[in-house]
C-alpha cells in the first residue's frame, strides 16, 4: 500500500556543493498531469506562458495583477496584457499570487492554459497554449 507523495529530484552540486545535505523533493500534484504522457513514452516538458506577477503574496480581492507579458511570449500573443487582473487559472479562483503560481507551475508544454481576467471591469477568458520556453 505504498504511496507515491511527491518525486525526488537531483540537485546541482555545483551549487551547493557534494555534501551539503540539500535535496528536493517535487510534489505530486504538480507532476500528476503529466504521468498520464510519461507513461505512454512521450517527453514532457515544462510549459511557459510568459507572464510577470507581482512579488506581493497577500490576498487581493480583484485577484492577481498581471505585471507584465514577456514579448512574444504565449500570454502576449494569447491576448493577456499588463495591469489585468487574473480571477482564475483553469477553474481555480486565484487570489494570491501563491495559488497562482501553482496552477501554473503545472503547466505542460502544448496543452492549453483557461485563463480568466478582468480588464476595465469586464471579464474575458483566455486559453493560451503553454510552450516551451524559448520556443
Amino acid at each position: 500500500q505504498g504511496r507515491l507523495l511527491g518525486i525526488a529530484m537531483l540537485y546541482n552540486p555545483a551549487r551547493y556543493g557534494l555534501n551539503s545535505g540539500i535535496g528536493f523533493a517535487v510534489p505530486l500534484w504538480s507532476v500528476r498531469r503529466s504521468l498520464a504522457r510519461l507513461d505512454k513514452g512521450e517527453h514532457v516538458w515544462p510549459g511557459y506562458l510568459g507572464v510577470r506577477l507581482p512579488p506581493v503574496f497577500e490576498p487581493e480581492i480583484r485577484g492577481v495583477r498581471l505585471v507584465k507579458t514577456v514579448k512574444h511570449s504565449p500570454a502576449e500573443r494569447g491576448g493577456l496584457q499588463p495591469g489585468d487582473w487574473i480571477t482564475r487559472i483553469n477553474g481555480v479562483r486565484t487570489p494570491d499570487n501563491i495559488t497562482a503560481l501553482n496552477e501554473l507551475r503545472g503547466a505542460i508544454e502544448g496543452e492549453r492554459v483557461e485563463v480568466e481576467v478582468t480588464r476595465n471591469g469586464r471579464v474575458l477568458d483566455f486559453s493560451i497554449q503553454a510552450e516551451m520556453r524559448g520556443g
